[in-house]
């Protein structure tokens, strides 16, 4: 990712050169990835670099989630060290519906213990 542009406290875009995605952190990470840059690691660094400034300035759990069918985001979260917690409905706008959501989360001691694995975080 080349530039991450802080649009508020809480919500950044990501920029490649051209709009690419969001990304947000408030005690939950959430994140949207253009389709046709998957794959390239850029959601892996920017959540990467979220958590962590989250981890230096909070003792606090962060929790986030992925639809069952997203095994892109899945594999985001747990490459950060994010954990699986019981299945959640949660309203989609875009699927105008409730959504079973895996939800996951990842505390400050996890993320810690990951980063001194090679996770990451390190």
């Amino acid at each position: 990712v080349d530039v991450i542009i802080p649009q508020s406290d809480a919500v950044w875009a990501i920029d490649d050169g051209a709009f690419a995605g969001i990304i947000s952190i408030d005690g939950e990470l959430g994140y949207w990835l253009s389709r046709d840059r998957w794959g390239r690691g850029y959601m892996t660094e920017a959540a990467q670099a979220l958590v962590a400034a989250w981890f230096d300035t909070t003792d606090g759990d962060l929790v986030s989630g992925h639809l069952t069918a997203n095994a892109a985001s899945a594999g985001v979260l747990r490459n950060l060290g994010f954990a699986y917690e019981v299945p959640v409905m949660r309203y989609s706008g875009f699927w105008g519906r409730e959504v079973e959501v895996l939800r996951m989360r990842l505390t400050k001691m996890r993320w810690l213990e990951h980063a001194r694995d090679g996770g990451p975080a390190s």
